[in-house]
């Protein structure tokens, strides 16, 4: 079945608004980019570019003229657009393409849909389209499934605190994907049921008592309380030969097995068996990018001086002995021959997860 959202597809490729935004490299949030090109750009490209992202506003005659009666509706149904006596606009979303697949994002400290490194690390650890039952945990938006479902006979759960399912639900159709979508309500899911494929990106910030641990990202005190969590959820429900793809942040000392004893000690009580590659890591001081970020959302969250948040996050790792913090990526199974084990290239390369 057609989708609702291909003459909005078609049009806007007819506009070249996806080879613009490619010009840039797929998945790209850079928003000064946006605007410098928007000045490059004239006529009904340039309208539909600075809507879809840079915040534009459209008139709904002029909408329906460049765009179309059905897609402008189609936009105003899924609750991403709205209407107002200046026009139509989608707020602090932004509509772009990762690996040839439209995709809404939010542009926000808070955003209830994105697309951020440790999403496209969970995409890594997919081992292939094979599966017909898949759980996607704390999902920023569903672009971690949205190059494997196109199969009726499939379904994915969504189980997140995080995103707002009308994101979800658009980004699903937006893409035609015809297998079944399921919502949970945060973590709960329905007795019984089982997965062959489940994805995480695992939020885990480690928070000093005087921010809220459950604030931002609740990893409580060492960063590993929702990780606990996530694997007794998970290894229940994957069945025997099953896959768990997860991303998430380790805190200790400069080696990553300063901590690593403590993933595996949440994994064996939960059942799971896992293999992990650790793929960077920062220092936990100012200056450096993870600090900074957190920094500024706490900041952006408490309203709070940058004096009044540094010492006390400072002081907090310090009094756990965390110097840094480990970007992993990691799959687990229930089943199977072997040990935990880690590969650490921390050492080599300084990108994150985008190894």
């Amino acid at each position: 079945m057609k989708s609702a959202w291909q003459p909005l597809i078609d049009r806007l490729t007819a506009l070249g608004y996806f080879q613009t935004y490619r010009t840039f490299g797929e998945g790209n949030l850079r928003v000064w980019d946006w605007d410098f090109t928007a000045e490059l750009l004239t006529g009904d490209a340039q309208k539909v570019w600075r809507f879809f992202l840079g915040r534009g506003r459209l008139s709904r005659t002029e909408a329906a003229r460049i765009l179309g009666k059905p897609s402008v509706a189609t936009l105003l149904g899924s609750g991403i657009c709205r209407e107002a006596k200046s026009g139509l606009s989608l707020g602090k979303a932004a509509l772009i393409s990762y690996h040839g697949h439209p995709y809404f994002v939010e542009i926000s400290p808070e955003p209830r849909s994105m697309l951020t490194e440790d999403t496209k690390a969970v995409m890594s650890t997919i081992p292939g389209p094979d599966f017909k039952s898949c759980l996607s945990l704390y999902s920023g938006g569903g672009v971690e499934c949205l190059g494997l479902i196109q199969d009726p006979e499939r379904a994915v759960t969504f189980a997140c605190p995080e995103a707002d399912p009308k994101f979800l639900r658009a980004n699903w159709e937006l893409n035609g994907c015809r297998s079944s979508l399921r919502m949970a309500t945060g973590l709960k899911l329905p007795t019984g049921r089982t997965f062959d494929l489940a994805l995480a990106r695992i939020p885990c910030w480690a928070l000093p008592e005087k921010f809220g641990r459950e604030m931002f990202c609740p990893g409580g005190a060492e960063g590993l309380k929702e990780i606990a969590k996530c694997f007794k959820v998970v290894a229940p429900r994957l069945l025997e030969d099953g896959v768990f793809g997860f991303s998430c942040l380790l805190y200790g000392e400069e080696k990553v097995g300063s901590v690593w004893p403590k993933l595996e000690a949440l994994a064996d009580e939960a059942g799971l068996k896992l293999t992990a590659l650790c793929s960077s890591r920062q220092s936990l001081e100012p200056g450096i990018p993870l600090f900074g970020h957190l920094l500024s959302f706490l900041q952006y969250r408490t309203k709070a001086g940058t004096r009044d948040i540094l010492e006390p996050l400072i002081n907090h790792f310090g009094e756990h002995r965390m110097s840094h913090v480990h970007f992993l990526r990691a799959t687990a199974v229930v089943s199977g021959e072997g040990n935990h084990s880690l590969l650490d290239l921390s050492d080599r390369y300084y990108g994150n997860w985008s190894i």
